[in-house]
């Protein structure tokens, strides 16, 4: 299961979707925290511990584009975690959110659990030995460098 014991941020204000996407991702063998403050996101994903984080555009306290490029900005690993972005503002913000900020996914609501599921899967094997692309360097990735990670 490529969710095992992997740590997930979801931040969105809609709590049922919320609610039942940790819950399919706790079943598939996630840890999962849940919230609909930016801000508070921002503290957690600076602390380095998730594996993806799950982003909803309208978020308390900043956008979720807004957030996305904060995180960008992080040093070290917490700015290159993982981002998948769920919205239903599917044409405003789709170019914005995955080319200029940095986001890994999108996947439009409503959208089928499974299709979440898919995507966070296949976002977190990406990352899977390999650096994150500049913010803006239009998603693609870099082959691992040869000397350790600082």
């Amino acid at each position: 299961m490529p969710f095992r014991d992997r740590t997930i941020l979801i931040a969105d204000t809609d709590h049922a979707n919320a609610t039942i996407s940790q819950i399919l991702f706790e079943r598939e063998g996630a840890r999962v925290e849940v919230t609909d403050d930016a801000r508070k996101a921002l503290a957690l994903v600076r602390q380095g511990r998730f594996d993806l984080v799950v982003l909803e555009n309208r978020l308390l306290g900043m956008s979720g584009v807004a957030l996305a490029h904060r995180i960008r900005e992080l040093p070290g690993p917490a700015g290159e975690t993982p981002i998948l972005f769920v919205s239903s503002d599917v044409f405003r913000l789709r170019a914005t959110a995955c080319m200029d900020h940095g986001v890994d996914g999108f996947v439009a609501k409503p959208f089928e659990f499974r299709e979440l599921l898919a995507k966070a899967g296949g976002i977190m094997e990406q990352y899977r030995g390999q650096e994150r692309a500049a913010p803006g360097d239009s998603g693609a990735r870099r082959a691992p460098s040869s000397s350790p990670a600082a």
